[in-house]
């Protein structure tokens, strides 16, 4: 998941906002199997909202230091322990 992140970053100069989106929703495993996900250990709910965390930055293009819950609702978002 990390590594399609990265790879948006690496063009996301050259994409719209709107693409950059598309790009991050459908590359991202995040949502697929997320039933999987209830019950998961704390530790693996952390690293998985790092990397949306780390998404929500590339495509809206702000800091690594930004806070991501106000980035995550205006992509209308859900963080992943949700």
């Amino acid at each position: 998941m990390l590594y399609h992140t990265q790879a948006i970053q690496h063009i996301r100069h050259l994409l719209t906002t709107e693409l950059a989106l598309t790009l991050a929703c459908t590359l991202s495993c995040l949502d697929y199997c997320n039933a999987v996900l209830h019950g998961a250990p704390a530790g693996s709910i952390q690293k998985l909202q790092r990397v949306q965390n780390t998404a929500a930055r590339v495509v809206l293009q702000v800091p690594r230091q930004s806070s991501a819950e106000p980035l995550l609702e205006q992509l209308h978002w859900l963080p992943v322990h949700q």
